[in-house]
């Protein structure tokens, strides 16, 4: 079974970012509300997925350019 990347950096976030489902929660309220991106909606959670899942590509020998190809917003909506 081939891996999926950007479920694994989801779970990554999950896993790494204190009271990541919660926060999730109220950025898509917000987003829904707003019609804005998550970057405008919590951009310190947007960080901290960005921020995650540079890390899990580096313990996962992906390059900086995978990373750069991944829409944080994705992660989002991987799980």
């Amino acid at each position: 079974m081939k891996k999926n990347p950007i479920k694994e950096i989801a779970a990554y976030c999950a896993a790494n970012i204190e009271d990541y489902e919660l926060r999730v929660q109220v950025a898509l309220g917000l987003i829904d509300r707003m019609r804005c991106p998550l970057s405008q909606a919590d951009p310190s959670l947007y960080d901290s997925m960005q921020s995650c899942a540079e890390e899990w590509a580096e313990e996962n020998g992906y390059s900086v350019d995978f990373i750069d190809g991944i829409d944080v917003e994705e992660i989002l909506w991987a799980e």
